[in-house]
């Protein structure tokens, strides 16, 4: 959806530059300003998701029918239950986006290609699944379960990668 991708560019920008931060702090060994970036950034967008999702709970059909013109009511009705849907899951997205760019700004690339691949996965059987249980709006639900899903390896490396780090920085040289 258009609206959808208007929307969530925001969330992809803070993931950018999360990872540009990340890069430049681990670099510098400065694991310390990683862990706050990543606190304050997943404050900033956990508001944003929260803002939008009220937004498009209020005016989900005039947006829709800004996008969709001429369309049938019912067109504009299923348009809303996608809004609906996907924007009560954004801050699911933020912690996906943030957690794979912070990540990758500490050079580990495997933990955010396995979240693809189980993002994949896990959008293609919630969307043969769901679509038969519940139809469009169990399509609806196809890409936050794969959020979900994708988020266990990323959170699962992200602490053990913070807490190696701070192994490393706090052990005393021989």
């Amino acid at each position: 959806s258009r609206i959808d991708t208007a929307f969530t560019v925001i969330i992809h920008s803070l993931g950018s530059a999360m990872a540009t931060f990340t890069a430049q702090n681990y670099g510098a060994n400065k694991l310390d300003r990683i862990r706050k970036g990543l606190f304050h950034t997943s404050i900033i967008a956990y508001i944003y998701c929260i803002a939008v999702a009220i937004l498009f709970f209020v005016f989900g059909r005039h947006f829709a029918s800004l996008f969709l013109k001429e369309a049938s009511l019912s067109t504009i009705d299923l348009s809303y239950t996608y809004l609906m849907v996907n924007s009560s899951f954004y801050i699911l997205l933020a912690t996906l986006v943030i957690s794979r760019a912070t990540l990758q700004g500490m050079s580990n690339n495997f933990a955010p290609t396995l979240a693809g691949i189980i993002e994949l996965i896990m959008r293609f059987f919630a969307a043969m699944f769901f679509s038969k249980v519940a139809g469009f709006t169990g399509l609806c639900f196809a890409c936050p379960l794969a959020w979900l899903g994708s988020l266990f390896p990323l959170v699962i490396y992200l602490v053990i990668a913070f807490k190696d780090k701070f192994a490393q920085k706090t052990t005393p040289p021989p």
